[in-house]
Protein backbone atom coordinates (compact mmCIF):
# COMPACT_ATOMS: atom_id res chain seq x y z
CA UNK A 1 0.00 0.00 0.00
CA UNK A 2 1.58 3.27 -0.65
CA UNK A 3 1.08 6.07 1.80
CA UNK A 4 0.68 9.95 0.75
CA UNK A 5 1.87 13.04 2.17
CA UNK A 6 0.71 16.53 1.38
CA UNK A 7 3.46 19.36 1.44
CA UNK A 8 2.13 20.44 5.07
CA UNK A 9 2.10 16.99 6.53
CA UNK A 10 5.83 16.43 5.78
CA UNK A 11 6.68 19.87 6.95
CA UNK A 12 4.82 19.24 10.27
CA UNK A 13 6.47 15.85 10.14
CA UNK A 14 10.16 17.42 10.25
CA UNK A 15 9.35 19.81 12.55
CA UNK A 16 7.60 17.78 15.12
CA UNK A 17 11.49 15.67 15.17
CA UNK A 18 13.47 18.50 15.45
CA UNK A 19 11.05 19.80 18.80
CA UNK A 20 10.98 16.62 19.93
CA UNK A 21 14.16 15.80 20.02
CA UNK A 22 15.15 19.45 21.39
CA UNK A 23 12.77 18.76 24.32
CA UNK A 24 15.05 14.81 25.09
CA UNK A 25 17.93 17.07 24.97
CA UNK A 26 16.33 19.43 27.62
CA UNK A 27 15.34 16.70 29.85
CA UNK A 28 18.98 15.00 29.40
CA UNK A 29 20.45 18.17 30.91
CA UNK A 30 18.22 18.14 33.19
CA UNK A 31 18.79 14.87 34.51
CA UNK A 32 22.56 15.71 34.89
CA UNK A 33 22.52 17.15 38.01
CA UNK A 34 25.42 17.40 40.52
CA UNK A 35 26.23 15.27 43.44
CA UNK A 36 24.98 17.53 45.90
CA UNK A 37 21.48 17.91 44.03
CA UNK A 38 20.84 14.10 43.80
CA UNK A 39 22.54 13.19 46.96
CA UNK A 40 24.26 10.22 44.93
CA UNK A 41 28.21 9.41 44.91
CA UNK A 42 30.83 10.64 42.26
CA UNK A 43 31.03 8.27 39.89
CA UNK A 44 34.20 8.69 37.64
CA UNK A 45 33.61 5.92 35.74
CA UNK A 46 30.10 7.25 34.35
CA UNK A 47 32.17 9.84 32.59
CA UNK A 48 34.44 7.38 31.21
CA UNK A 49 32.00 5.60 29.83
CA UNK A 50 30.55 8.32 27.56
CA UNK A 51 29.45 7.46 24.25
CA UNK A 52 31.93 8.74 21.32
CA UNK A 53 28.70 10.68 20.45
CA UNK A 54 28.65 12.59 23.30
CA UNK A 55 32.31 13.25 23.55
CA UNK A 56 31.74 15.19 19.82
CA UNK A 57 28.92 17.28 21.04
CA UNK A 58 30.67 18.03 24.49
CA UNK A 59 33.90 19.19 22.01
CA UNK A 60 32.15 21.53 20.51
CA UNK A 61 32.35 25.07 21.36
CA UNK A 62 29.19 27.02 22.99
CA UNK A 63 29.42 29.90 20.48
CA UNK A 64 29.83 27.18 17.77
CA UNK A 65 26.37 26.00 19.26
CA UNK A 66 24.79 29.52 19.26
CA UNK A 67 25.38 29.53 15.35
CA UNK A 68 22.57 26.63 14.83
CA UNK A 69 19.84 28.61 16.76
CA UNK A 70 16.75 29.50 14.33
CA UNK A 71 16.42 33.20 13.57
CA UNK A 72 13.40 33.27 16.70
CA UNK A 73 15.30 31.17 18.89
CA UNK A 74 12.57 28.38 19.34
CA UNK A 75 14.42 25.70 17.11
CA UNK A 76 18.12 24.29 18.58
CA UNK A 77 19.72 22.66 15.39
CA UNK A 78 23.49 20.81 15.77
CA UNK A 79 26.22 20.43 13.70
CA UNK A 80 26.32 16.82 15.01
CA UNK A 81 24.52 13.93 13.32
CA UNK A 82 23.67 12.78 16.62
CA UNK A 83 19.59 13.84 16.07
CA UNK A 84 18.93 11.79 12.94
CA UNK A 85 20.76 8.45 11.69
CA UNK A 86 21.25 8.62 7.88
CA UNK A 87 17.68 6.72 7.24
CA UNK A 88 15.64 8.89 9.14
CA UNK A 89 17.16 11.73 7.29
CA UNK A 90 16.86 9.66 3.19
CA UNK A 91 13.06 8.72 4.39
CA UNK A 92 12.51 13.08 5.24
CA UNK A 93 13.53 13.80 1.48
CA UNK A 94 12.07 10.89 -0.11
CA UNK A 95 9.23 11.61 1.64
CA UNK A 96 9.02 15.36 0.62
CA UNK A 97 10.21 14.88 -3.17
CA UNK A 98 7.27 12.65 -3.57
CA UNK A 99 4.81 14.99 -1.83
CA UNK A 100 5.92 17.24 -4.75
CA UNK A 101 5.62 14.61 -7.19
CA UNK A 102 1.96 13.22 -5.87
CA UNK A 103 0.41 16.95 -5.34
CA UNK A 104 1.34 17.77 -9.13
CA UNK A 105 0.01 14.62 -10.19
CA UNK A 106 -3.09 15.14 -7.78
CA UNK A 107 -4.04 18.75 -8.52
CA UNK A 108 -2.80 19.06 -12.53
CA UNK A 109 -3.50 16.70 -15.30
CA UNK A 110 0.11 16.93 -16.40
CA UNK A 111 -0.65 15.14 -19.90
CA UNK A 112 -2.71 17.75 -20.88
CA UNK A 113 -1.13 20.87 -18.83
CA UNK A 114 2.59 20.79 -19.59
CA UNK A 115 2.54 23.84 -17.32
CA UNK A 116 1.91 22.59 -14.04
CA UNK A 117 5.02 23.15 -12.58
CA UNK A 118 4.12 26.65 -12.19
CA UNK A 119 0.51 26.69 -13.33
CA UNK A 120 -0.40 28.06 -9.63
CA UNK A 121 2.37 30.81 -9.28
CA UNK A 122 1.49 32.00 -13.12
CA UNK A 123 -2.16 31.63 -12.75
CA UNK A 124 -2.18 34.51 -9.71
CA UNK A 125 0.74 36.42 -11.16
CA UNK A 126 -1.75 37.19 -14.43
CA UNK A 127 -4.48 37.99 -12.43
CA UNK A 128 -2.52 40.74 -10.27
CA UNK A 129 -1.74 42.08 -13.72
CA UNK A 130 -5.60 42.64 -14.26
CA UNK A 131 -6.12 44.54 -10.83
CA UNK A 132 -2.67 46.84 -11.30
CA UNK A 133 -3.58 49.06 -14.85
CA UNK A 134 -6.53 49.84 -16.71
CA UNK A 135 -5.46 50.09 -20.40
CA UNK A 136 -6.28 52.63 -22.80
CA UNK A 137 -8.95 52.81 -25.52
CA UNK A 138 -5.94 50.71 -27.72
CA UNK A 139 -5.13 46.86 -27.17
CA UNK A 140 -2.68 45.29 -29.23
CA UNK A 141 -2.65 41.80 -29.60
CA UNK A 142 0.46 39.72 -30.73
CA UNK A 143 2.94 37.20 -29.83
CA UNK A 144 6.33 37.74 -27.33
CA UNK A 145 9.41 34.66 -27.54
CA UNK A 146 11.27 34.54 -24.43
CA UNK A 147 15.01 33.46 -25.55
CA UNK A 148 15.22 29.73 -23.89
CA UNK A 149 17.81 27.45 -24.74
CA UNK A 150 17.19 25.12 -21.78
CA UNK A 151 15.27 21.74 -21.71
CA UNK A 152 11.46 22.66 -22.09
CA UNK A 153 8.66 19.89 -23.34
CA UNK A 154 7.25 23.41 -25.66
CA UNK A 155 10.39 25.50 -26.64
CA UNK A 156 9.22 26.95 -30.09
CA UNK A 157 12.01 27.77 -33.04
CA UNK A 158 11.07 31.18 -34.69
CA UNK A 159 13.64 32.18 -36.97
CA UNK A 160 12.31 35.39 -37.80
CA UNK A 161 13.26 35.91 -34.43
CA UNK A 162 16.55 37.73 -32.93
CA UNK A 163 16.31 34.95 -29.96
CA UNK A 164 15.02 32.30 -32.86
CA UNK A 165 14.75 29.92 -29.63
CA UNK A 166 12.24 30.27 -26.17
CA UNK A 167 9.26 30.15 -25.23
CA UNK A 168 6.19 31.65 -26.32
CA UNK A 169 3.51 33.91 -24.96
CA UNK A 170 0.55 35.46 -26.61
CA UNK A 171 0.28 39.07 -24.60
CA UNK A 172 -2.30 42.10 -24.49
CA UNK A 173 -0.48 45.22 -24.20
CA UNK A 174 -1.58 48.60 -24.13
CA UNK A 175 -0.63 50.19 -27.35
CA UNK A 176 0.45 53.92 -25.40
CA UNK A 177 2.05 51.95 -22.26
CA UNK A 178 3.10 48.94 -23.40
CA UNK A 179 1.92 47.40 -20.06
CA UNK A 180 1.02 43.78 -20.32
CA UNK A 181 -2.30 43.55 -19.38
CA UNK A 182 -3.37 39.69 -20.18
CA UNK A 183 -1.03 36.90 -21.03
CA UNK A 184 -0.84 33.02 -21.98
CA UNK A 185 1.96 30.79 -22.39
CA UNK A 186 1.65 28.66 -25.82
CA UNK A 187 2.43 25.15 -24.59
CA UNK A 188 2.57 23.58 -28.20
CA UNK A 189 -0.16 21.40 -29.92
CA UNK A 190 -2.52 19.31 -27.33
CA UNK A 191 -1.33 15.99 -26.91
CA UNK A 192 -4.25 13.98 -27.97
CA UNK A 193 -6.07 15.07 -31.59
CA UNK A 194 -5.10 17.47 -34.27
CA UNK A 195 -3.87 20.89 -34.47
CA UNK A 196 -5.95 23.27 -32.59
CA UNK A 197 -8.56 24.90 -35.19
CA UNK A 198 -8.85 28.70 -35.25
CA UNK A 199 -6.43 29.60 -33.30
CA UNK A 200 -5.90 33.07 -33.79
CA UNK A 201 -9.25 33.91 -33.05
CA UNK A 202 -9.85 32.03 -29.58
CA UNK A 203 -5.95 33.27 -28.50
CA UNK A 204 -7.72 36.96 -29.39
CA UNK A 205 -10.76 36.06 -27.77
CA UNK A 206 -9.02 35.17 -24.42
CA UNK A 207 -6.50 37.56 -23.97
CA UNK A 208 -9.40 40.33 -24.31
CA UNK A 209 -11.84 38.73 -21.79
CA UNK A 210 -13.23 42.18 -19.91
CA UNK A 211 -12.51 44.52 -22.26
CA UNK A 212 -15.61 46.99 -23.33
CA UNK A 213 -15.39 50.04 -25.67
CA UNK A 214 -11.72 49.18 -26.38
CA UNK A 215 -9.74 48.45 -30.31
CA UNK A 216 -8.18 45.47 -30.51
CA UNK A 217 -4.96 45.71 -33.25
CA UNK A 218 -3.33 42.60 -34.39
CA UNK A 219 -1.95 40.94 -37.34
CA UNK A 220 -3.26 38.25 -40.28
CA UNK A 221 -2.62 35.50 -38.19
CA UNK A 222 -5.39 36.66 -35.66
CA UNK A 223 -7.82 38.39 -38.03
CA UNK A 224 -10.88 36.96 -39.83
CA UNK A 225 -14.46 37.74 -40.56
CA UNK A 226 -15.51 35.66 -37.45
CA UNK A 227 -13.24 37.44 -35.13
CA UNK A 228 -14.88 40.82 -36.02
CA UNK A 229 -18.23 39.28 -35.12
CA UNK A 230 -17.36 38.00 -31.74
CA UNK A 231 -15.63 41.32 -30.88
CA UNK A 232 -18.62 43.34 -31.83
CA UNK A 233 -20.95 41.46 -29.61
CA UNK A 234 -18.48 41.80 -26.53
CA UNK A 235 -18.68 45.99 -28.33
CA UNK A 236 -14.82 45.81 -28.61
CA UNK A 237 -13.54 47.08 -32.22
CA UNK A 238 -10.72 45.46 -34.50
CA UNK A 239 -8.27 46.66 -36.74
CA UNK A 240 -5.74 43.98 -38.33
CA UNK A 241 -4.24 42.98 -41.90
CA UNK A 242 -6.17 39.89 -43.20
CA UNK A 243 -4.73 37.02 -45.23
CA UNK A 244 -5.81 36.40 -49.08
CA UNK A 245 -7.09 33.06 -48.27
CA UNK A 246 -9.97 33.92 -46.33
CA UNK A 247 -12.84 32.73 -47.93
CA UNK A 248 -14.09 36.37 -46.98
CA UNK A 249 -13.17 38.38 -48.98
CA UNK A 250 -14.16 39.63 -52.23
CA UNK A 251 -11.94 38.44 -55.46
CA UNK A 252 -11.66 42.10 -56.70
CA UNK A 253 -10.01 43.30 -53.79
CA UNK A 254 -7.55 40.24 -54.41
CA UNK A 255 -6.64 41.22 -57.99
CA UNK A 256 -3.34 43.08 -58.36
CA UNK A 257 -2.91 43.35 -61.67
CA UNK A 258 -3.53 46.04 -63.71
CA UNK A 259 -3.87 48.47 -60.90
CA UNK A 260 -1.37 51.54 -59.92
CA UNK A 261 1.08 51.34 -57.55
CA UNK A 262 -0.07 52.96 -54.45
CA UNK A 263 -3.80 52.93 -55.44
CA UNK A 264 -6.77 51.87 -52.73
CA UNK A 265 -10.14 49.79 -53.57
CA UNK A 266 -12.85 49.59 -50.68
CA UNK A 267 -15.43 47.81 -49.69
CA UNK A 268 -17.99 47.79 -46.95
CA UNK A 269 -20.47 45.99 -45.10
CA UNK A 270 -22.87 47.83 -42.46
CA UNK A 271 -19.98 47.38 -39.54
CA UNK A 272 -17.21 46.58 -41.42
CA UNK A 273 -14.51 48.33 -44.17
CA UNK A 274 -12.42 46.30 -46.26
CA UNK A 275 -9.28 48.14 -48.00
CA UNK A 276 -7.02 46.61 -50.61
CA UNK A 277 -3.71 48.71 -50.66
CA UNK A 278 -0.75 48.28 -53.49
CA UNK A 279 2.57 49.83 -51.81
CA UNK A 280 4.13 47.54 -54.70
CA UNK A 281 3.40 46.27 -58.05
CA UNK A 282 1.73 43.26 -58.77
CA UNK A 283 1.38 42.98 -54.52
CA UNK A 284 -1.41 44.09 -52.17
CA UNK A 285 -2.15 44.17 -48.73
CA UNK A 286 -5.55 43.77 -47.69
CA UNK A 287 -7.19 45.32 -43.92
CA UNK A 288 -10.13 44.69 -42.27
CA UNK A 289 -11.84 47.49 -39.97
CA UNK A 290 -14.60 47.65 -37.59
CA UNK A 291 -13.50 51.26 -36.48
CA UNK A 292 -13.56 52.88 -39.36
CA UNK A 293 -17.38 52.40 -41.21
CA UNK A 294 -18.08 55.92 -42.10
CA UNK A 295 -18.73 56.07 -46.04
CA UNK A 296 -14.59 56.78 -48.09
CA UNK A 297 -14.62 58.46 -51.62
CA UNK A 298 -11.87 57.40 -53.47
CA UNK A 299 -9.97 60.54 -54.98
CA UNK A 300 -6.21 61.58 -55.72
CA UNK A 301 -3.83 63.91 -54.33
CA UNK A 302 -1.25 63.94 -57.16
CA UNK A 303 -0.51 67.79 -58.40
CA UNK A 304 1.69 68.49 -61.22
CA UNK A 305 4.47 69.65 -59.55
CA UNK A 306 8.61 70.33 -60.24
CA UNK A 307 9.40 69.86 -56.54
CA UNK A 308 10.83 66.37 -55.69
CA UNK A 309 10.20 66.81 -51.49
CA UNK A 310 5.88 67.09 -52.97
CA UNK A 311 6.22 64.34 -55.95
CA UNK A 312 7.98 61.96 -52.99
CA UNK A 313 4.93 62.92 -50.38
CA UNK A 314 1.93 62.61 -52.48
CA UNK A 315 2.18 58.64 -53.12
CA UNK A 316 1.68 58.85 -49.32
CA UNK A 317 -1.11 61.45 -49.07
CA UNK A 318 -3.03 58.56 -51.38
CA UNK A 319 -2.69 56.04 -49.19
CA UNK A 320 -4.19 57.83 -46.24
Amino acid sequence: MTVRFTAQQVLENIFSHVQQDYSDSEQEEAEDVSEDEDGEEYNPEHDASLSSEEEQQQDIPQAEREKLLSKNDKIRWSSVAAYHNQNELSWIWQTWRACQVHQCIETRETASDKLAAIREVWDEWVARLLLLYNPGPDVTVDEQLVPFRGCCPFRQYMPSKPAKYGIKSWVACDAKSSYAWKMQVYTGKPTSGGPEKNQGMRVVLDVTEGLRGHNVTCDNFFTSYELRRQLLRRNVTMVGMVRKNKPELPPALLAAKDREVFSSRFAFTPTTTLVSYLPKKNKNVLLLSTLHTGVIGMYSCRRMTARWPLERDQPELDAS
